[in-house]
């Protein structure tokens, strides 16, 4: 890739952004070039070697399939992937960066294994109930499969909640999405049996693997595209291709030379440089885009445990600095790799939920006071966390009893802290919305 298509790659949103029901064409095309094009030719016609293995048949062929299945669905996770964080060329793509998708195909394996256990505990209900609970599995896989390939995690891609939150973040193009994916799933085995029926004999596998695996990675890069379509809501950080008024904008910035250099190198593939590049920018310019373009890269890196250690630390200068608002999606970015995440100094979770609740994300902020008493037991702003845990829980998310058996707790807990007052007139109000309830 050239020095001017490497120097457009930066950390922004195209201004347009295509649904992703416009670029059908484009994901048609994207299989039929470059990188792509050589794995379908390869792994397919790698089905011819089967007959070569030492097995009786068909063991050879299931045991090739299994072998072409595990590396294509490792480059389809990576294609999904990328294109998610607005990656679109495959050119562009990295080699250090693949060891997140190795275990990937095996992680939806076990997905497909765990979905099937509760439409066989429907079967045993009836056949209305093991049709109904097919359809709501169906229906969820692509969701399941996208989770899958962002965090790389089995419990987060079947977690009902992170499903929940990508179809309802999509909204009801997610209803396209599946259908498109679901056409191109029933669509490739017909068309590659029929193909494959008609070639010769020792070539039909091939054949079959080729139009399995393109209608495969059509659906793949669509759901990456839907991804990025929707990168803001999901809370995904993308590296999309700048447009030209953006880039000009860019080049009038202090930082905009560094930042064009880690362009190229991210472009080029070179990825240790451009990690070295963003390291010397944020000592150089400490807070603001140079820290966060140094924070994601060392996620996109795979280097884990300095993404977290950097990001807590990031978070912690944000916070001393009264820019809470902006530690809040580093928070969210370090706990969607690691679910344990969380605040090391009790100052920095009031401070990080109150910026959470300003910012009307409720979960978030008690996510972030959860279990504030023991990780810091004794802790002054105990009665505080209490308080605002509470007001979220009655204000936004419809738990009255819950907020008033945690504030009744904080008030026998500590009678005579400054915040008993708010915590009984929460409760008096409480109590009045229940009985008008009961009433009416």
């Amino acid at each position: 890739m050239n020095e001017t298509r490497a120097a457009r790659i930066a950390f922004s949103r195209p201004l347009e952004t295509p649904p992703f029901w416009r670029c059908l064409p484009d994901f048609f095309a994207f299989p039929l070039g470059g990188e792509p094009l050589e794995r379908l030719i390869l792994l397919s016609l790698g089905a011819l070697f089967a007959i070569f293995l030492p097995l009786p048949r068909p063991f050879d062929f299931l045991v090739m399939g299994a072998v072409i299945v595990v590396i294509y669905l490792r480059f389809a996770f990576k294609v999904l992937e990328r294109t998610a964080y607005g990656i679109m060329d495959p050119a562009d793509y990295a080699n250090s960066i693949d060891d997140g998708q190795k275990n990937s195909p095996y992680r939806l394996l076990a997905c497909y294994i765990l979905l099937a256990l509760p439409v066989m505990l429907a079967a045993a209900v009836g056949k209305n109930a093991m049709q109904t609970m097919q359809l709501l599995t169906a229906l969820a896989l692509p969701a399941v499969t996208m989770n899958l390939a962002i965090h790389h995690r089995l419990s987060t891609a079947i977690d009902p909640r992170m499903l929940w939150r990508t179809m309802t973040s999509i909204g009801w193009p997610y209803l396209a999405l599946w259908f498109f994916v679901e056409t191109l799933g029933v669509g490739s085995v017909f068309v590659a049996g029929k193909l494959a029926s008609w070639a010769p004999r020792w070539l039909a596998p091939s054949i079959f693997a080729f139009i399995a695996m393109y209608f495969g990675l059509v659906a793949y890069r669509m759901m990456g595209y839907a991804l990025f379509q929707y990168h803001e809501s999901l809370g995904i950080e993308v590296v999309a291709p700048a447009d030209d008024t953006a880039e000009s904008q860019a080049e009038a910035s202090p930082g905009s030379m560094i930042g064009r250099q880690v362009a190229a190198a991210i472009g080029r593939g070179q990825w240790d440089e451009a990690k070295a590049l963003a390291y010397a920018e944020q000592l150089e310019r400490p807070g603001g885009e140079a820290c966060d373009r140094y924070h994601r890269l060392l996620k996109l890196t795979g280097d884990i445990a300095q993404f977290l250690s950097y990001g807590r630390d990031y978070m912690l200068k944000l916070i001393e600095s009264g820019q809470a608002n902006r530690a809040a999606p580093v928070f969210i970015r370090c706990r969607e790799v690691d679910p344990e995440f969380r605040c090391t100094e009790s100052s920095q979770v009031m401070a990080l939920a109150l910026a959470a609740y300003r910012m009307r994300k409720y979960d978030l902020g008690l996510t972030i006071m959860n279990r504030f008493d023991r990780c810091f037991p004794g802790d002054p702003a105990i009665p505080d966390v209490y308080l605002l845990s509470a007001r979220i829980l009655y204000e936004h998310k419809n738990q009255d009893a819950l907020a008033r058996q945690i504030l009744t707790a904080s008030i026998a807990r500590f009678p005579h802290h400054a915040s008993v007052e708010d915590a009984r007139r929460m409760i008096e109000f409480i109590d009045r919305l229940q009985q008008v309830g009961a009433r009416s």
